[in-house]
């Protein structure tokens, strides 16, 4: 189980959720009614970016396919080498797409905006 802390999204909104491992995180705000904007769904077109801390006290591999990567380049949040150095190691960008971001452990979120 994992323990995901929305910050930042409204008062009656925020808090702690307990999820499984290995959920989407714009599924489990949206269950908890979370709004994150969101378009496409399919990582796409960047509208559901969120800054995302990971608080676990043991890291957890963090897995960013090329899609969320390259989308992040386009969207100016990451370099093209933060991104190779992200892709070869277990951390995770600050900014990620919440419909490609798979929970694998406890996470701090807040609105992109």
């Amino acid at each position: 189980m994992a323990s995901v802390i929305f910050c930042g999204f409204g008062k009656e909104k925020d808090g702690r959720v307990v999820t499984k491992n290995g959920e989407v995180l714009l599924r489990v705000a949206a269950a908890n009614g979370i709004m994150i904007p969101k378009e496409c769904e399919e990582g796409e077109c960047g509208s559901c970016v969120v800054k995302v801390e990971e608080i676990s006290e043991e890291k957890q591999t963090h897995y960013m396919d090329d899609k969320e990567l390259n989308k992040l380049i386009e969207l100016g949040l990451l370099s093209k080498d933060k991104a190779e150095e992200l892709n070869q190691s277990t951390t995770q960008s600050q900014y990620r797409l919440a419909c490609q971001c798979v929970i694998r452990g406890d996470i701090l979120v807040k609105p992109f905006n």
